[in-house]
């Protein structure tokens, strides 16, 4: 149940980092304006030699992105429990590793984001793999994002 409750913390993550969480001048930049944001996550657990895929989880959010919060950059996944690495950047493309550690668990992976070339739109995959004594578990899942007009 720890394992399940890591993946629904992954997607309010991305989540909130894809609807105006960043703060960065730099990073994967978007037109400000109210943005629809939807996150995907599949997951396979391996318990002990028993195999599971749980259902998959689709979280959607609405919310103003403002221009102070328009650029998103890796940072905003580092915490105490997470840290990306192996960043690599262009004007509309943004790829990095991550590594989780949270409660015994250890997860790692990777993630990608493509920008649309007029800001208006983002997507993205991520696949992470790990787990702890006993229980592995493979994560991954898709991030689509469009504006969707002018914050109310």
């Amino acid at each position: 149940m720890q394992v399940k409750l890591g993946a629904i913390s992954l997607s309010a993550a991305l989540l909130a980092v894809f609807s105006g969480s960043a703060m960065a001048d730099e990073g994967l930049k978007v037109e400000p304006g109210q943005w629809d944001t939807t996150v995907e996550v599949n997951m396979k657990m391996n318990m002990h030699g028993q195999e599971t895929a749980l259902p998959p989880q689709t979280q959607t959010r609405s919310e103003c992105v403002t221009e102070d919060d328009a650029a998103f950059t890796p940072d905003e996944l580092s915490d105490e429990t997470c840290s990306v690495s192996n960043v690599q950047e262009t004007s509309s493309t943004l790829a990095f590793d991550i590594s989780c550690n949270q409660g015994g668990a250890t997860v790692n992976g990777d993630m990608s984001f493509e920008r649309g070339a007029d800001g208006k739109s983002v997507s993205g995959v991520f696949k992470m793999a790990g787990g702890q004594t006993g229980v592995q578990m493979d994560i991954s899942g898709k991030i689509s994002g469009k504006r969707v007009g002018t914050c109310s």
